[in-house]
């Protein structure tokens, strides 16, 4: 991650999507099909970004992360896979807890 904290975290995005609880929600937006302007309509998700920043935490209390710089951001270089595998059991443990999800 560079210049970015874990609250934009895309792969803790990625667990949310991979959970069997995470409810769906109906999405729309304009987009162009065959060069007309139209709004469509989608499945996505409910993201629960406000937890990103306390997983950013304990992932980094549990897993290796290197804290440099890439010019004058702050950067974090870390295994995705791991990222992504943490984010999943902290979204279960909330889950279980009686968080929304």
């Amino acid at each position: 991650m560079i210049g970015v904290g874990y609250e934009h975290n895309t792969c803790f995005h990625l667990a949310e999507y991979r959970s069997d609880s995470a409810k769906e929600l109906s999405e729309g937006a304009a987009v162009i099909v065959d060069g007309q302007r139209e709004w469509v309509t989608y499945r996505d998700i409910v993201f629960h970004e406000e937890r990103f920043a306390g997983f950013g935490r304990l992932f980094e209390q549990e897993c290796v992360v290197s804290v440099g710089y890439v010019g004058s951001a702050q950067s974090r270089l870390f295994s995705l896979h791991h990222a992504v595998e943490f984010a999943m059991t902290q979204v279960e443990l909330a889950r279980e807890e009686g968080e929304p999800t």
